[in-house]
């Protein structure tokens, strides 16, 4: 199977002060908080889902704030969102408000569900219409319908939607691979199932902007139906609001997976031209903490073992980070060792984390369950209260995303005052004068030793 793997995202939020241990205002912790994002190991800097915190890499620190290149580089790829939920015949989103998300289904409520929707979301904050460079990525959307899922648990139920007793296991059984043109229409897709369980893999109707029809999708309710194109930011956060995305959409008919099914497992990831994973995309919001970072160019099954790996024996940053008090970022929870994917199951109503709807406030279904720092961020909007709620409202219908916004002006981002510039231009200039000092002393202790000695007369 491909490698799955991400990257970092374009928009920088710095640190909240209460969000941190120790005070910002000693001229150390500036110097340690510099030199730290700095020189944060590759590891720690990719992230996911349009992710609010940009660790900057190398001298992009010293930047005005506004796009270059770098950030333009590493955002291209990005995963933004992925949202899984049940349709009906009348392709519209199955949902009970009056069933608890704890209660078992009723057979009949079941049979309401005709299809799976899948949103699959990438190129986060764009304000500039297509063409775009899309034609050095390859986005999968990964489907696993053998592993089992336990729901005896409230606790994992309530933060992950379910427990995975055997996360080594995961593995695809459905693949949809997607290439797309630089006007976000279809290059090249393909869907496989290796264990051959998967129906109607080639019945694929294929849409955008300017061919999609309801009529057309009603001609083939169990044919399966693929939208592409360029449209309104789905991700219910006020940074983002005006933005907009390049989108995948789904629609597959239940009557392609199994008889019976009853559970999902789904993740996603944009593979670069170099065929090397970085940028992965399972429970919503997840990758985008800083803890969690590191999975970005790992499959799910592997996710466990790389937690615990990173637990046992953290990296010198993570260590530093943790000592310095940014516990709240790197520090990891007891409940934090399981796989990046989404579980979706018709046992239960749908509802953030069992499968994700295009209204779900999962920044405040974050903090709820303990992960507060999109929660936090959702705050850097003077509009009070919160906006909870997206900026320009969904279609009822396939593909459920909202037309794009107009172009507008890229605004520009934070950048560090210029006081603090000099400050840590002061900084990185003493280290490469040490540095320059060490080199030479090193280089005159290899030449003495080389050096020819007269002969004793």
């Amino acid at each position: 199977m491909p490698p799955e793997n991400r990257q970092p995202t374009p928009t920088m939020t710095l640190l909240t002060p209460h969000a941190c241990r120790i005070s910002l205002g000693s001229r150390f912790h500036r110097a340690f908080l510099a030199l730290a994002f700095l020189f944060l190991p590759l590891s720690l800097r990719a992230s996911d889902h349009a992710d609010p915190i940009h660790l900057p890499q190398g001298f992009e620190i010293f930047d005005d704030g506004k796009p270059n290149a770098a950030a333009t580089a590493r955002a291209a790829g990005n995963t933004t969102d992925l949202f899984v939920f049940p349709v009906g015949a009348d392709g519209k989103l199955v949902n009970l408000p009056g069933k608890d998300a704890n209660v078992d289904l009723e057979p009949a409520e079941v049979a309401q569900i005709k299809a799976l929707a899948i949103v699959f979301c990438v190129r986060p904050g764009l304000r500039k219409a297509p063409p775009l460079d899309l034609s050095e990525y390859t986005y999968f959307i990964h489907i696993d319908l053998r592993s089992r899922i336990l729901f005896d648990k409230k606790d994992e139920l309530a933060r992950h939607g379910g427990s995975i007793p055997e996360p080594e296991k995961i593995s695809p059984d459905v693949t949809v691979e997607i290439q797309l043109n630089n006007d976000t229409t279809v290059k090249k897709q393909t869907i496989t199932s290796p264990s051959n369980i998967f129906h109607n893999a080639d019945k694929v109707h294929i849409y955008n902007a300017k061919t999609l029809t309801l009529e057309a999708i009603a001609k083939s309710p169990n044919d399966i139906q693929l939208y592409t194109g360029y449209n309104a930011n789905p991700f219910i956060f006020p940074k983002f609001f005006g933005t907009n995305i390049v989108s995948m959409v789904l629609l597959i008919p239940i009557s392609c997976f199994p008889e019976g099914q009853r559970d999902w497992l789904f993740w996603g990831a944009t593979i670069g031209k170099d065929g090397k994973q970085f940028d992965h995309v399972g429970r919503s919001l997840r990758t985008q903490n800083p803890r969690f970072d590191l999975l970005n160019t790992y499959p799910p099954k592997d996710h466990v073992r790389v937690l615990k790996a990173e637990s046992e024996n953290p990296s010198l940053m993570r260590d530093l980070s943790v000592k310095f008090g940014f516990d709240s970022f790197f520090a990891y929870r007891p409940w934090d060792f399981t796989p990046d994917v989404m579980i979706y199951s018709n046992r239960f109503n749908v509802g953030y984390p069992n499968g994700r709807r295009l209204d779900d406030d999962v920044a405040a279904l974050l903090a709820r369950y303990g992960d507060t720092l999109l929660y936090e961020l959702s705050y850097t909007s003077p509009k009070f209260p919160r906006d909870t709620t997206i900026d320009k409202p969904f279609l009822p219908d396939f593909p459920y995303l909202a037309a794009p916004w107009p172009d507008s002006p890229v605004k520009a981002g934070p950048a560090l005052s210029p006081r603090n510039k000099v400050i840590v231009g002061a900084i990185v200039g003493g280290l490469l004068i040490l540095v320059l000092f060490a080199a030479v002393g090193f280089w005159s202790v290899i030449k003495s030793l080389f050096r020819k000695r007269p002969v004793p007369g």
